[in-house]
This record gives C-alpha cells, sequence and structure tokens, in this order.
C-alpha cells in the first residue's frame, strides 16, 4: 500500500510540472550614468527557428506564443506597477521613419535566442530584452530570460505576465525604474 501511495505521489508531481514552464530572469546595468525610465515603449521582434528539426517546430510555437502574450500582458503589467508601457509594431528602418518618443521614456526590444528540445530534457526558449536610451541607440540595461518546461507547458499570458513581473524587479533592484 505504501507503494503505491509512494508512486501515486511521484505520478502526481510529474504531472504537474508537465504543464509548468519554469523561468528565470538575469539581468546586467550596462552604463554608470544615472538612468531615468518613466516610460517604456516596447518591441517584440520576431524569430525563425529551423522548422526542419522538432526543436525548431517547437520552438517557433512557442515563440510564437510567447510574442503574442508578451504584447498583450507586458504593458499592462508594467502600467499595473506605475510604469507605461506602449508596443511598437516595427522598428524604424531609415532616419525618415522615425518613432516619437516621450521624455524618458526608452525602448525595449525583446529578441529570440535560442530554442531547444530533448526527450529527457524537454523544450527550452531564450531571449533576451534590452532597454535602449532611443536618442543614442546605447543598451542601458540588458536581461536574459530562459524559459524551460519538461513536458508541454505554455508560453501563454500567464507566463507573459509572470516574466514581467521579473523583468520590473530586475529593472528595480539595478536601479533603472524607481520603487511606485
Amino acid at each position: 500500500m505504501k507503494f503505491i501511495l509512494e508512486r501515486t505521489a511521484l505520478l502526481l508531481l510529474v504531472l504537474s510540472l508537465v504543464g509548468c514552464v519554469a523561468t528565470n530572469v538575469t539581468s546586467t546595468k550596462m552604463t554608470e550614468a544615472p538612468v531615468v525610465v518613466e516610460s517604456i515603449l516596447l518591441h517584440v521582434q520576431e524569430g525563425r527557428f529551423g522548422e526542419s528539426t522538432t526543436a525548431g517546430r517547437l520552438g517557433q510555437q512557442n515563440l510564437n506564443d510567447l510574442n503574442r502574450s508578451l504584447i498583450a500582458r507586458l504593458p499592462s503589467v508594467f502600467q499595473a506597477s506605475g510604469t507605461p508601457m506602449r508596443v511598437l509594431e516595427r522598428l524604424p528602418t531609415g532616419p525618415q521613419d522615425r518613432v516619437r518618443v516621450a521624455a524618458n521614456e526608452y525602448l525595449m526590444v525583446i529578441t529570440p535566442q535560442s530554442a531547444t528540445y530533448s526527450t529527457r530534457g524537454g523544450q527550452s526558449l531564450a531571449v533576451d530584452a534590452r532597454l535602449l536610451d532611443p536618442r543614442t541607440l546605447k543598451v542601458v540595461w540588458r536581461a536574459d530570460i530562459r524559459m524551460a518546461t519538461p513536458g508541454f507547458g505554455k508560453f501563454d499570458d500567464e507566463l507573459a505576465a509572470g516574466i514581467g513581473a521579473q523583468l520590473i524587479e530586475k529593472l528595480r533592484n539595478d536601479g533603472i525604474l524607481s520603487r511606485k
């Protein structure tokens, strides 16, 4: 009986992890100069992983889902923390194609980096976030965002909201955002 209960508990634990996506955000302030960010202009870049492999196909699906969710959820998560955020659909392509930014508004660009898959380790997805001074285009802050799931976790609005909360925490800890 004890053996059956232990096996059942282990099975329930494994099943609970199958739908979970673990997220880790690490960050670095890239400048010694004081940075005053009052609002953020967000651009989430599309990416293409090789769709000829399982890692590429799953990575592309996860990235597409995550990008939609980041665009949908990050502005409200940042707004709730006291930092207005708006979405920039596309980056400028030339000098005639300028983006209007408000005073103390910085550009955050989220870029896909890699996707992996293994039958033992599950799926992982890596993106980075860079905060740029739009006047100089210098990176003032950078974050690496790593996500992993042992099964088929969802790269959805809930995950995007959690990423947003971690980004805010890192920005505050690094002295980029004030604690409002």
